[in-house]
């Protein structure tokens, strides 16, 4: 066998050899057990495991990015946030440096409700980490009845009433992060993108999503290691067997 030819060959088979193939639901299981182990009950564990299962199952490597977050999450335990400022339909939220992976939930929920009571709302997050985070937990969600619109520097996105596919285009100049929901789309300001095609649509991410479901995901060994370490923190449900192998 050719010399190149054999090196291109060894690279891919190291390649497959560092990726394991799991299917959506021990994926979602185990970032359940990740989140519970980090934060308990004291916080909606599931709800996080379901923003980072949405980035991943529709192609945004949900799990590389919460595994470069680890470190940052594990160390800081308080993600309790200070009272909103609300002002008419206009709310803002100092983050105070905290991950949005740990509140996304909290956040669109609030917009939602304003939203729900007043027609629009505004969401002003500053001090915050991780917007792709919200754009995980919006789609997870599926909203029926709000159009929302995210603007961050890392980039823009709209999503329709009811759809788990937001149209994502590019970055922003915007140093906060503006969430903005409506029951009616004309009333949100969404001049950044107007005239832009969407550099991720919904056939895209719909795809991505249809393929991971027949096949599974494919994510990092490592990254799958790294991930069971903390989720095997939890504690085992006591039962005869193992309160006999406790000693007791």
């Amino acid at each position: 066998m050719n010399t190149m030819i054999l090196g291109v060959f060894l690279l891919g088979l190291s390649a497959v050899k560092n990726l394991i193939n799991i299917s959506f639901n021990e994926l979602l299981s185990l970032l359940s057990r990740v989140f519970e182990a980090i934060y308990g009950h004291e916080h909606d564990f599931q709800e996080m495991a379901q923003t980072v299962f949405w980035l991943e199952s529709h192609g945004h490597s949900g799990t590389n990015k919460l595994i470069e977050k680890l470190p940052e999450l594990e160390a800081i335990k308080n993600i309790y946030l200070p009272a909103p400022s609300i002002m008419k339909e206009v709310i803002t939220i100092d983050c105070l440096g905290a991950s949005l992976f740990a509140n996304a939930s909290l956040i669109c929920d609030l917009a939602f409700s304003e939203a729900e009571n007043n027609g629009i709302a505004k969401v002003i997050i500053t001090n915050a980490k991780d917007s792709y985070a919200l754009l995980g937990y919006l789609g997870s969600v599926c909203n029926k009845s709000l159009s929302s619109y995210l603007l961050t520097d890392k980039l823009s996105a709209f999503i329709s009433p009811g759809s788990r596919y937001p149209l994502i285009y590019s970055a922003s100049s915007c140093k906060k992060i503006e969430l903005t929901c409506s029951k009616n789309k004309s009333l949100i300001d969404m001049s950044f993108i107007e005239g832009l095609d969407p550099e991720i649509d919904e056939s895209k991410q719909k795809s991505f999503y249809e393929l991971a479901l027949k096949n599974g995901l494919s994510i990092s060994t490592l990254n799958y290691e790294k991930l069971n370490l903390i989720a095997d923190r939890i504690l085992v449900p006591s039962t005869d067997a193992s309160r006999l192998g406790a000693g007791e």
